[in-house]
């Protein structure tokens, strides 16, 4: 990789010259993202000779022995996930058959509620910390009723309670351990990574549901309240995005960074805008970039003056490069004899192949003469 590619660490993003032995890092098995820890970090002065994959909605930048995690098309119909599978494909030899990973959700057990979860979500987008350890939550309630009547149940269930109802505006006080835990999971109003590690990946889409209906927009639909979060959101995350595409807006680039590692973890494709003339970040949510054709990309030659890639257990880590995130694989020296094996044999097929155990039979054959 180039030096402007950044690793997702339990922590938050981070650059190459950031990075140690021993850190714990996302690394990707059969679809699923989990931590490990980093086993090196390679770097190799250059100047190298390297590939540059660019789009609207991709940017990459390897050397041509790099292992890309992509998945190829068995058949050109119209089908389902199955018809593709993943695989190392050194980055020379992508062509129009290949699909590059750009997602993968986090495999974890839920240690919060939801409750707590979608209220921190409205503190995030629409409360503020007041001094000493309460928190106060407000909402209009001529524009977003429906959003007041959903507040008012949450926090009630949470331990807050009203404090006064003014004509057009609803606030709400939380204090006593309630405010407490929020404060130490978002410290500055901001999700820190106490917060982001303990969710399971359909409560990060619900964290991120929440604080859209309070901050964000939804690009294809009207300015109106939006239906509360279903009880599990579906794999297609038709019921999240509701047939358009949704943008956050945040003046702390803090918070940006933040609402993209939970997009990452809870398998949604984010990409992260910078800054703006109004000296706004935005991260944009979308539903149908789950794989990048290399093909549509514009790829051409480049020189770099630096390369480095990381080592992992896995032999694959979650990237980014300017604000669009990708996994990929590892590209150290001494893994080149893996490349025709991973080719031949996939690191999903063969840890499902492990796993698998023969069935016995509860029936015999049939015959040919019938039952």
């Amino acid at each position: 990789m180039d030096e402007e590619t950044e690793i997702l660490t339990p922590f938050g993003w981070r650059r190459h010259d950031g990075l140690k032995e021993g850190e714990l890092v996302y690394g990707y098995r059969r679809g699923a993202l989990h931590e490990e820890p980093l086993n090196g970090v390679h770097r190799f002065i250059g100047p190298h000779e390297a590939l540059q994959f660019s789009s609207l909605s991709f940017s990459m930048v390897v050397t041509p022995n790099h292992r890309c995690i992509a998945k190829r098309r068995r058949t050109y119909r119209a089908g389902p996930a199955h018809s593709v599978e993943a695989a190392f494909v050194p980055a020379a030899m992508l062509n129009g058959s290949h699909y590059l990973v750009r997602s993968g959700s986090v495999k974890r057990r839920p240690t919060l509620s939801h409750d707590l979860v979608r209220l921190c979500a409205w503190i995030f987008a629409e409360g503020t910390y007041r001094p000493g350890e309460s928190i106060r939550l407000c909402q209009s309630k001529t524009a977003n009723a429906q959003y007041c009547d959903e507040i008012a149940a949450l926090v009630a269930r949470c331990g807050g309670k009203v404090i006064r109802r003014q004509s057009e505006q609803a606030i709400w006080m939380i204090g006593g351990d309630t405010a407490a835990l929020i404060r130490l999971l978002m410290p500055g109003k901001v999700p820190g990574p106490e917060f982001w590690r303990r969710l399971s990946p359909h409560q990060a889409r619900l964290f991120l549901y929440e604080a859209c209906r309070g901050d964000g927009n939804w690009s294809n639909l009207p300015d109106v309240p939006l239906p509360p979060p279903p009880r599990r959101f579906c794999r297609s995350l038709s019921n999240f995005f509701h047939g358009s595409n949704v943008r956050i807006a945040q003046t702390r680039p803090e918070g940006a960074e933040a609402l993209h590692v939970i997009a990452t973890l809870a398998g949604i494709p984010a990409r992260l805008v910078p800054v703006d003339s109004r000296g706004r970040h935005y991260v944009s949510l979308c539903s149908h970039r789950m794989l990048t054709c290399a093909e549509r990309t514009h790829r051409e030659a480049t020189i770099i003056d630096m390369a480095w890639c990381p080592q992992t257990p896995s032999g694959a880590w979650v990237a980014r490069r300017r604000g669009h995130v990708f996994i990929t694989g590892n590209s150290h020296c001494v893994d080149a004899l893996a490349y025709p094996l991973a080719i031949l044999m996939p690191a999903d097929d063969l840890l499902r192949r492990q796993n698998q155990t023969l069935a016995p039979r509860t029936k015999p054959p049939r015959s040919w003469v019938g039952a």
